[in-house]
């Protein structure tokens, strides 16, 4: 049986079979032992060891300090142009820097790849500039088969704590290929939040339960906690190296172990600060961006998050659009605009006492959605795409709402405009 169906049969077990008043987490974590096979106790203990003895062996200070002040980081590209989640990461990531650009931000940007010879070289950067016009800021390439030559076996999620590990930036905004900035990002590095705790993360629709084996893992007390949507970070990597060096440690041992209970790195970086007891901000407000089908429903493919602000203020500046369902670099030609309305989650979630069961943790996910996502790219194939649907939530129709409509319809524009450019 896979470690992740042995992992939730004994985890409910446990739960289920631990008393209603056992409030200390060490009693817990033993009653969850206890009804482990030998064979999987003996992972348990090996994995708590092993990052418990990876973490004591760093060194207070990072032994390798940046040699710039702050920046952003990009995953693009893949072995050989591959395909991966329906587009090229290759495309997504000019989409993201051009976004960025728009925006009026000139930080400096790594482009991080895997060896891909499309990224390879003076004569791309210099046609990436023309495509984008020559309006931003540094571009810097960074191949991790040269930077990491030790590290040849790493792929996929692992790539993105390697990437803000690695960073030549002492303060990083890391952005996932297919994420979109709608304002200047250079102004969340100026924010009271960052500021004061040197890291800000953004929320997921998700909930990590407490049945989940990672509280276990990691000795600390389980209760029900939004995952991380790691598809923006912003992070001081001074401040908090060993925290960074800590999630990619995790995230390095994520396809033999983690990832059997947790979805890619996003949690890793979660994990990694509570267990370091290290600060950070995180956002509350979510939204998710689609349009609406040829049958009325709602087609959520993209994830809208805020910029942060004081404690008691509405957050209603959307800071980033993350088309992680439906990318741009296989959006559908000639079919419109496909951010035409927007749904808010519910700003928090509630949970019963007795089975400990989040109320809205399966509210976002939909099964009558047509999302019909077009051509991919020339073949002239019709894809459909996953979607989501908060169909508690209804469409927002106020005048922020459609404001936000608005600002929505006109990045995706200049963001088609510029695929039309790319693929002819």
């Amino acid at each position: 049986m896979p470690i992740a169906c042995l992992f939730a049969a004994c985890v409910v077990y446990a739960f289920s079979s631990a008393s209603a008043s056992a409030s200390n987490s060490s009693r817990l974590i033993e009653q969850w032992e206890s009804a482990l096979a030998e064979p999987l106790r003996e992972r348990i203990q090996k994995e708590r060891y092993g990052w418990k003895s990876f973490l004591k062996s760093l060194p207070q200070a990072n032994p390798r300090p940046a040699s710039r002040p702050r920046g952003i980081v990009i995953v693009g590209g893949g072995s050989r142009s591959k395909r991966l989640s329906g587009g090229f990461h290759t495309h997504n990531a000019l989409f993201a820097i051009a976004s960025i650009w728009n925006a009026g931000c000139r930080l400096p940007i790594e482009l991080w790849h895997d060896d891909d010879p499309a990224l390879s070289g003076q004569k791309i950067a210099d046609a990436v500039r023309a495509t984008l016009n020559d309006q931003g800021g540094e571009l810097l390439f960074r191949n991790f088969r040269e930077a990491l030559p030790d590290e040849s076996g790493i792929k996929g999620y692992q790539f993105k704590t390697k990437a803000v590990l690695h960073s030549s930036f002492s303060q990083v905004l890391f952005m996932d290929a297919d994420n979109v900035a709608l304002h200047n990002p250079a102004e969340l590095f100026e924010t009271s939040q960052f500021n004061a705790t040197g890291a800000v993360f953004w929320p997921d629709f998700d909930v990590i339960l407490p049945q989940n084996a990672m509280w276990y893992v990691v000795s600390r007390n389980p209760t029900p906690i939004f995952s991380f949507e790691s598809g923006q970070m912003l992070i001081d990597r001074e401040r908090h190296w060993r925290a960074v060096a800590l999630a990619d440690y995790f995230n390095t041992n994520g396809p033999a172990f983690y990832y059997g209970f947790l979805h890619g790195d996003k949690n890793m970086w979660l994990f990694a600060w509570l267990v370091t007891s290290s600060a950070f901000h995180r956002v509350q407000p979510l939204a998710t961006a689609g349009y609406l089908s040829d049958t009325g429903a709602f087609c959520g493919h993209t994830i809208l998050q805020f910029h942060p602000v004081p404690p008691g203020a509405t957050a209603t500046r959307v800071a980033f659009a993350h088309r992680h369902l439906l990318k741009l670099s296989t959006s559908t030609r000639g079919r419109g605009p496909l951010w035409t309305a927007v749904k808010h989650r519910p700003h928090d979630f509630t949970y019963d006492d007795k089975s400990r069961t989040p109320v809205v943790r399966q509210d976002f996910w939909t099964s009558h959605c047509d999302c019909r996502g077009g051509s991919d790219g020339g073949s002239g194939k019709v894809l459909f795409t996953q979607c989501m649907d908060l169909y508690r939530s209804p469409i927002d129709q106020s005048v922020g709402g459609q404001s936000l409509v608005a600002r929505l319809a006109w990045v995706e524009a200049q963001m088609l405009k510029l695929r039309e450019q790319v693929f002819h």
